[in-house]
This record gives structure tokens, sequence and C-alpha cells, in this order.
């Protein structure tokens, strides 16, 4: 995910992830949206949106099936929301001196990282990281309704391959998987 020193921010993490969401269109961070006079006649100040394309919506349908996957069953667990469609990923840095958690919702986008400057060690079970992502989106999402990740897009289509060499499965494999992939492969 990248570490503090030679990585990205937090900030631009949110926003790279929120991407995957949103059909693979990236949204620079802002915080003002705008703002208008009382009686609304007059802006005051806003912020362009200037979103732009940043993957193909099939690879950012696929990231989130990968990243809810993460949440469902992987080492993600702990950031699942009781009632709400979660993806994201953990990850560690160097010695277990940072937990991430970069993870998103239909709604939200949000990445926790741990000590920003210092090099002690977080000596915990699982990922506190994830864990206070869930605590805090949790309470988020409290009265929103459960919503779906964007539908499978054009050029996306669902394969069953041999497990063991990834080929087309014959009367000899005994490990097929099934799948999705982009329709060029």
């Amino acid at each position: 995910m990248g570490g503090l020193t030679y990585g990205v921010t937090t900030q631009e993490m949110a926003a790279a992830f929120a991407a995957f969401a949103n059909k693979g269109i990236y949204t620079p961070p802002r915080t003002i949206t705008r703002i208008e006079s009382n009686d609304h006649s007059e802006v005051i100040a806003s912020t362009d949106n200037q979103s732009s394309q940043a993957m193909k919506e099939s690879t950012a349908y696929l990231m989130t099936q990968l990243l809810r996957n993460a949440v469902s069953s992987g080492t993600g667990t702990e950031a699942q929301i009781s009632g709400m469609h979660v993806a994201g990923k953990t990850g560690t840095t160097t010695n277990n001196c940072d937990r991430y958690f970069a993870g998103y919702t239909p709604y939200y986008s949000a990445v926790w990282v741990g000590h920003a400057k210092s090099n002690e060690k977080i000596s915990t079970s699982g990922n506190p990281a994830a864990r206070i992502w869930q605590k805090v989106m949790s309470q988020i999402h409290a009265n929103l309704p459960d919503k779906e990740f964007p539908d499978r897009p054009e050029g996306v289509t669902s394969r069953t391959v041999c497990g063991h060499c990834g080929g087309v499965p014959s009367a000899l494999c005994s490990d097929a998987v099934s799948g999705e992939s982009q329709s060029s492969w």
C-alpha cells in the first residue's frame, strides 16, 4: 500500500480506493465543495469536481471483487460492517511499526494508518487499524441502507480454469476454479 516515508498520504490512498467504488473514476480529495450566502442567492466559494477516468471500469470492478473477498474471508475480516457491503485491504510495514486498513463502502472510503512518525511496534493480535475503521464506519453507516457496489460491467466474463496451470480445465484437472476476468484474457 505504501509506507509513510516513500508511499502516498492517507488522503491520496482514500481517494485512490474511492475510484474502485466509483467505476474507475478518480476524484481528487477536497474539503469544501460549496459555500452559499444565507439566502442561497450567491455562491461564495466552490470546488470544481475535476474527475478523470483513472482505470477501466472493468478493472475497478475486478479490484472491488478481490477487496470484498479480503474483508469477507481474508485478512480484513475485522473491518466487516453488519448489513453493509465493504471492500478493503490490510497492510503492515516493516517490523510491525504501522498497520493499515484502506477500505470503502458504496458510500465512503477511508484509510487508517498506525504510528505516523514512530518506529514503535504495534504488538497486538489481528489488525487494530481494521478494528478502528470498523467502529468508526459502523457509526457513520448506522442509518444508511445497504447498497450494492456497481454491477459487473461489459468486458468482464465468468470463466472456469484449472487451479494448477490456469488453462482450460481438462478431464485430468482435479482442481477447477471459477472466477471473473476481463474478456480480453
